[in-house]
């Protein structure tokens, strides 16, 4: 009797391990508007302050777009996601830009706030812009 009941667990388990998940599909994406923003991202960073989550992106403008130079220089707009702790989070969106040359540094976690600093312009006149990071708000 045991050996039965041994067999049928076994049994049991083997065909729940093979109907875990079905195989991975691939779709191609025609979202133009898509496509373009993530061919455009140069780099992200992922911050998780006390209250909240958010993600940085560093989106590459077009050739030239940057009037501090001249020539083929680009300029670069960041754009910020928001969310809560949440098991089904909200996420908010905001586009900050266009900054010349940005360097991305993190500040302090202030509870309900949480500071980014952007230094940006060319290199021998280089500013400093200050955010606060709300949770539905710049």
């Amino acid at each position: 009797m045991k050996s039965i009941i041994i067999c049928l667990i076994l049994i049991s388990q083997a065909f729940l391990s093979f109907s875990q998940l079905p195989e991975p599909s691939v779709k191609s994406v025609k979202t133009k508007s898509i496509v373009k923003l993530l061919g455009s991202i140069d780099s992200s960073m992922t911050i998780m302050a006390d209250r909240f989550i958010f993600k940085v992106f560093l989106v590459g403008n077009p050739s030239g777009s940057a009037m501090y130079a001249e020539g083929h220089e680009i300029s670069h707009n960041i754009l910020v996601n928001v969310a809560e702790y949440d098991e089904n989070p909200i996420w908010n969106l905001f586009s900050i830009g266009p900054f010349y040359n940005p360097k991305i540094s993190t500040g302090p976690d202030l509870k309900d706030k949480y500071m980014l600093s952007i230094e940006h312009g060319g290199y021998d006149e280089r500013r400093k812009t200050n955010l606060a990071i709300f949770l539905d708000r710049l």
